[in-house]
């Protein structure tokens, strides 16, 4: 019997019930003309009006809402509402059909006691229909996962539907934070606050928990999903309002929670001012980076005439053209991938002049700290030379704005790295005092997932149950979403001080080993410490390397509020032209003759500010 039930298609499974709901039609309208007539015998030709009239309004009703589409494998009070709204459609249609036609042997009374006695025999049918899958498939139910949805909204309602035609799940409950919603019941499954979570966890091994409000702002999606984190269950959650596209309710829209969920904050991303860039031409340079592939995403919904996606990297240009190539047809906005170093001044002087772009957003440079200590005149070409040259096409070719992509690591800088960011933020505001082309530099810390981020190497470790390692247990840094950062770095646009240097709400910094068992729990293991041998992850410290920090620095001196609450004006030391001029020979002296120990100590003067 289980393999017949098995072998049968949803189609056949649907035509059985549809059979079986027929010929309790048929005896709904029997016993109903038994009960008025109080009488057994009845002539079925005397009254075949009454069998018809009640075979078409039990066909109208049922289509209308769509009974058949709605299969349940088991009986539940979802059910109940569609048949007896069902019902109730039936009684008023009924009525009609007696009032305008006057059918001969259909009694006026058969308009109430036939449908509900239909509804009545239904809803037995339907109990006893799943009464037999329950026995038939008991052993399946015995695997069933033990879930909490968390969200006793339309969007818990629904998924509570959807696995009430599954096997695999049991729902134990509601969670929600609405006080007027907890203690009530959806479908006979009870709403609870959150603190009885740990209640509900040891008393029906809760293995998942479903957050189903995509409705809510990063502020609270962050505050529950931390503290969902402490009970160690498999966390999967909707996608934000704004990222469902297409949307259609199926299990495949959720997805474990990812670090940027438990880091997020309310900040706007909407722009107010798309008309700066309609029928203009954009340059992006490092466009294949994480950065600047994700500023190039959000400025094509701002109808650009031009996107000019620049990079070094033959492979980077290629996952570009993957990525950006269908964008032409959106808004007929142009898409032209140039492979191109800016350290070649004549061809990005080329460029400049085949395209003649009115903004630039510069993302291009050397980033990892590690790397660059044993590459200094590698990361002097790129991050200096490069971005001179840069500035230098930008004003020949009038440029209106130039932004410049910086990092919290130009602060105060021990690295090579932030020694050449830092001078590049100097570069410019020493330049800026030349020409009619705007200039703005925007500072911020780590991206979460970009590709120089610790937090694919740790979940690397993880995946592959390697221990993971961090240089030191008190090290720290600020992380915000590449959505986020893209987003503040495009809005400087419209902000009009001269060089300034900006600086992006960070939020709070985050220590390192606090991300590494966080990232451990989101995967559903278990750290390996003494106190608990048993664990999965164990986290190593390795020592800081040359030109790390403990911790970095946004800012030093002053700090401004500007017309962007998450942005905020940074006043930083200005260098006299001369000054900059004297040390930018230098490098480029020691540069060209290789002398990598002197233009290490000129990247160490700039650091102490000995220009």
């Amino acid at each position: 019997m289980k393999n017949l039930i098995n072998s049968l298609s949803r189609t056949k499974k649907k035509s059985i019930i549809f059979i079986g709901d027929l010929i309790l039609n048929f005896i709904a309208t029997l016993l109903s003309l038994m009960l008025r007539l109080e009488k057994i015998n009845i002539n079925i030709v005397d009254h075949i009006y009454s069998f018809i009239i009640s075979f078409s309004v039990f066909l109208f009703s049922f289509y209308i809402f769509k009974i058949y589409r709605n299969i349940f494998r088991f009986f539940n009070l979802e059910l109940i509402k569609y048949f007896l709204s069902a019902t109730i459609l039936s009684i008023i249609t009924y009525a009609f059909i007696l009032l305008v036609f006057t059918p001969i042997g259909t009694p006026r009374s058969l308009v109430i006691i036939q449908p509900v006695l239909f509804f009545l025999l239904v809803c037995f049918f339907r109990i006893f229909v799943s009464y037999i899958v329950l026995f038939l498939f008991k052993e399946r139910l015995g695997d069933q996962v033990n879930i909490l949805i968390y969200g006793a909204g339309s969007g818990g309602n629904e998924l509570l539907t959807l696995l009430s035609n599954r096997n695999t799940f049991k729902v134990a409950g509601f969670i929600d934070d609405s006080d007027t919603k907890i203690g009530s019941y959806i479908n006979g499954i009870k709403i609870y606050s959150k603190n009885n979570i740990p209640k509900l966890i040891n008393k029906h091994l809760i293995k998942k928990i479903y957050i189903t409000i995509p409705s809510l702002n990063n502020e609270k999606r962050r505050l529950i999903f931390n503290y969902l984190l402490q009970y160690n269950l498999e966390i999967l959650s909707l996608p934000k309002l704004e990222d469902l596209n297409d949307y259609k309710f199926n299990l495949d829209n959720f997805s474990k929670i990812k670090f940027e969920d438990l880091i997020g904050r309310n900040i706007n991303l909407k722009y107010n001012y798309n008309s700066i860039f309609i029928g203009k031409t954009i340059l992006v340079t490092g466009a294949g980076g994480s950065i600047g592939s994700e500023v190039s995403s959000q400025l094509f919904k701002l109808s650009p005439k031009e996107i000019i996606l620049l990079d070094n990297s033959e492979f980077n240009i290629y996952s570009l053209q993957k990525k950006f190539k269908t964008y032409e047809n959106i808004n007929n906005i142009k898409v032209t991938f140039v492979l191109c170093s800016i350290i070649d001044k004549t061809m990005v002087d080329h460029y400049f002049e085949k395209y003649k772009p009115n903004f630039v957003f510069h993302a291009a440079a050397f980033k990892h700290v590690n790397i660059l200590e044993n590459a200094s005149i590698q990361a002097v070409n790129t991050n200096i030379f490069g971005t001179q040259n840069l500035i230098n096409s930008s004003i020949f070719h009038k440029v209106e704005k130039f932004i410049f992509v910086s990092t919290d690591k130009a602060v105060n800088p021990t690295s090579i790295m932030g020694i050449t960011k830092r001078f590049s933020e100097i570069l410019i505001q020493s330049y800026s005092k030349l020409s009619s082309t705007k200039f703005a530099i925007v500072r911020f810390g780590n991206v979460v997932g970009s590709s120089g981020s610790v937090i694919p190497l740790f979940l690397d470790q993880i995946q592959n149950r390697k221990n993971i390692t961090i240089t030191h247990p008190d090290v720290e840094r600020y992380f915000m979403s590449i959505s986020e950062a893209a987003s503040l770095i495009i809005s400087t646009i419209n902000m009009n001080d001269e060089s300034a240097i900006y600086l992006l709400d960070m939020g709070e910094s985050i220590k390192i080993i606090d991300i590494a068992r966080k990232l451990i729990q989101i995967n559903g293991l278990k750290e390996k410490t003494k106190n608990n041998p048993d664990g999965d992850i164990k986290i190593e410290f390795t020592g800081l390397k040359k030109g790390e920090k403990l911790f970095e620095e946004l800012f030093r001196g002053e700090i401004e509020k500007t017309s962007n609450k998450s942005i905020f004006k940074v006043s930083d030391e200005v260098f006299d032209e001369e000054v900059v001029k004297n040390t930018l020979n230098d490098l480029k002296y020691f540069a060209k003759k290789l002398d990598y120990k002197n233009i290490e100590i000129v990247l160490r003067n700039i650091a102490a500010n000995k220009l």
